[in-house]
């Protein structure tokens, strides 16, 4: 997994990279096995703390996930949480689709 990270107006944080990268990346782990590409990118507008996910790489489809809190750790963990559920309907989604095509189906 390649995992970047950007800030935009605000001080660089590796307590927060390295908190974001582990958080995220155990989420994915759990779900996804091939390599895939991981752009965070935490900003400040305001008073709210934004935190953006994008991922790519998972069968030509490109995940975009955002989350604004008060507070960016927890804006990280609300993060993980909608990309794991992103993910979760992605693979459901594959499934579903894997499971109605009629090569598999046998003819007697």
């Amino acid at each position: 997994m390649q995992f970047q990270v950007a800030f935009k107006h605000m001080e660089s944080s590796e307590a927060l990279k390295e908190y974001a990268e582990v958080k995220i990346e155990n989420t994915i782990k759990k779900l996804v096995k091939k390599p895939v590409l991981i752009n965070v990118t935490f900003s400040v507008d305001r008073n709210e703390h934004v935190a953006h996910c994008g991922i790519s790489g998972l069968h030509g489809t490109d995940i975009q996930v955002q989350q604004k809190d008060d507070n960016m750790y927890s804006a990280v963990d609300k993060l993980a949480d909608k990309i794991e559920a992103q993910l979760r309907r992605h693979k459901e989604k594959l499934s579903r689709r894997s499971a109605k095509k009629p090569s598999d189906i046998e003819l007697q």
